[in-house]
Parts: C-alpha cells; sequence; structure tokens
C-alpha cells in the first residue's frame, strides 16, 4: 500500500502549501519547512505511521535550532568539509512510513556544534558599552 497522498496530506496539513507546488524530491525546502515547523511535521510523521525515528539526524537535513538562518549544528565529513543538507525526498518517507522505521543510511561523518548564547552574551555586553559610552560622553 503506498502511502504517497496521505504522507502528501500531511505535508499539506503542516506548510498550507498545495499539493501541486511540493517537490518530491526535497519536501522541507519546497513547502518552505524549517526549525520548529520541519520538527512539528516529522513528529506528526512518526505518530500518524508509528515510524521509529531514532535514526533520523535532524541536523543532516534541515536546522532544527533557532534563530532561522543561522546554523548551530551540522555534519563533516570524513574529507572535513561541512556536509550539505541531505533533502527529505517523499519515497524516503513512505519507505520509512511502510518499514517502520527511518532507512536513510547516512555517510561517515562528525557532529560539530556551536554554542551562539556566548556571541550573543558577548554582542549584548558590547551593545550595552557602547550605550553607557554615549551617555557618559553626552554630559
Amino acid at each position: 500500500m503506498d502511502n504517497s497522498e496521505t504522507i502528501l496530506d500531511l505535508v499539506v496539513m503542516h506548510s498550507s502549501v498545495l499539493k501541486d507546488r511540493i517537490d518530491p524530491n526535497n519536501i522541507l525546502r519546497s513547502t518552505g519547512m524549517a526549525g520548529d515547523d520541519a520538527e512539528e511535521f516529522m513528529l506528526a510523521f512518526q505518530k500518524e505511521f508509528r515510524v521509529d525515528l531514532s535514526d533520523f539526524l535532524a541536523y543532516l537535513h534541515y536546522n532544527a535550532d533557532e534563530p532561522p538562518f543561522v546554523r548551530t549544528a551540522w555534519g563533516v565529513g570524513a574529507d572535513g568539509r561541512r556536509m550539505p543538507e541531505i533533502p527529505i525526498r517523499l519515497s524516503d518517507l513512505v519507505v520509512a512510513a511502510e518499514s517502520g522505521k527511518w532507512q536513510i543510511a547516512y555517510p561517515e561523518h562528525k557532529l560539530v556544534e556551536k554554542n551562539l548564547a556566548g556571541l550573543v552574551l558577548m554582542v549584548g555586553v558590547l551593545f550595552l558599552l557602547v550605550i553607557a559610552a554615549l551617555f557618559v560622553t553626552i554630559d
């Protein structure tokens, strides 16, 4: 039994993108889902089809962290280069739904994570110092 239509209905429900606008070769990019939206979709997919996503590596498919457009986790391949995002295809979702388990075999890589909290704190402190300096020079 092919679950394509049911999966596409779920994609439409989570993205509000019409079915004919969804690229089956890159579900997330064609619907604009990233971050929390992509997380919510994958959780709904997991629940709807009872799929074991324990082997699913979100950071290889989309930016799961906020703020948008700033990646804090990514894969680095064996050659030392940052790996491109792996698109989630409709066929990947169908196979997972039918088998009950995420089936993508990921290439050898290591996870690199950058904590932006320190950078945000540093920018905030610098901003306060600049404002304080302006007030001191005004008097």
